[in-house]
């Protein structure tokens, strides 16, 4: 009897320990860097970041998001090691492009969930897609097509270098003016890695061969008009949206007739178009005609040039 009631008394006193123990560890607590109130907005340029912080004294098993509409990222799922008890989990969210847009106000719900064995913890936020432009910012610069003039544009530097310096520089976009009879187009903007500069120099500065390669190769193109719409556009409709629009611009594959083979450029460089050009690094930018100067001599034209970009 005396065992019987010895057992039953350390039964007892485990279940009653187990019972304290588990009312004295504190349940999982969870703090987002993103007020309850606060919605973050995100885009195929910006992301939303959220930092989220778990602590709990019982192991902590797992964490989740749940995004209501899907959205372009996956949720995410975290997997806790064993006799984990503090936890910082940095998210970051940003739309793929050609992302559409289905929900109601572009808002996205997400919930955020940290387990344990025992316990949940949940909370919510609110993303919204909102496209944001960079700020525009822009510098004038003057090209010419002298034989040694300045004819090389290097926008990170915003400046320009003459055709003797090519090879002690990076750059951008090369100035021509082409008015010889057999493939006769003016004034142009050519990508630097265009087999072509090489014939063209070599007519223009037959003393320094010009070598297209490696050079940096820059898109080409030209702002499409919203015929649909009836809407022809002008420099009075330019914008940041219009400059950091991926899906507005004719991109050429050649310079006017040649061979694509030859490289691509805009030509017939007027003050009324839009031309638009993507970098090698992906930056957008749009070029305005400010001046043209002779451009009917091939070896003394020159243009002055307004460079947009974003900051």
């Amino acid at each position: 009897m005396k065992n019987k009631a010895l057992i039953a008394a350390l039964m007892l006193i485990t279940i009653v320990c187990g019972c304290l123990k588990n009312k004295d560890v504190p349940p999982p607590v969870m703090t987002i860097s993103q007020a309850p109130d606060e919605i973050l907005n995100f885009s195929t340029i910006q992301s939303a970041d959220v930092e989220v912080r778990i602590e709990s004294g019982n192991e902590l098993t797992m964490f989740t998001t749940n995004t209501v509409p899907i959205s372009s990222w996956s949720d995410t799922i975290v997997q806790f090691d064993p006799y984990t008890h503090r936890a910082v989990i940095n998210l970051s969210y940003k739309a793929w492009k050609g992302l559409r847009v289905t929900s109601r106000d572009s808002i996205y719900d997400v919930t955020y969930t940290a387990y344990t064995e025992e316990d949940t913890v949940t909370l919510k936020r609110k993303l919204r897609y909102r496209y944001i432009y960079p700020e525009l910012d822009s510098f004038d610069l003057k090209v010419e097509s002298v034989p040694n003039g300045h004819c090389l544009i290097d926008i990170d530097n915003r400046c320009t270098y003459k055709y003797s310096e090519y090879s002690q520089h990076s750059f951008d976009l090369v100035y021509v003016n082409e008015l010889e009879a057999d493939h006769k187009f003016g004034t142009a903007l050519i990508s630097p890695d265009a087999p072509y500069l090489k014939r063209y120099f070599q007519r223009v500065f037959p003393s320094m061969e010009y070598d297209a390669g490696p050079r940096k190769s820059t898109q080409c193109g030209i702002i499409i008009d919203d015929i649909a719409h009836n809407k022809i556009y002008t420099w009075d409709d330019f914008s940041s949206s219009m400059l950091g629009d991926e899906n507005n611009c004719n991109w050429f594959d050649r310079i006017c007739s040649l061979s694509p083979m030859d490289g691509v450029g805009v030509y017939d460089l007027q003050r009324t178009k839009l031309y638009k050009f993507r970098l090698q690094n992906g930056r957008f930018i749009m070029i305005r005609v400010l001046e043209r100067i002779w451009p009917q001599y091939a070896n003394q034209s020159e243009m002055k040039l307004r460079i947009y970009l974003q900051q």
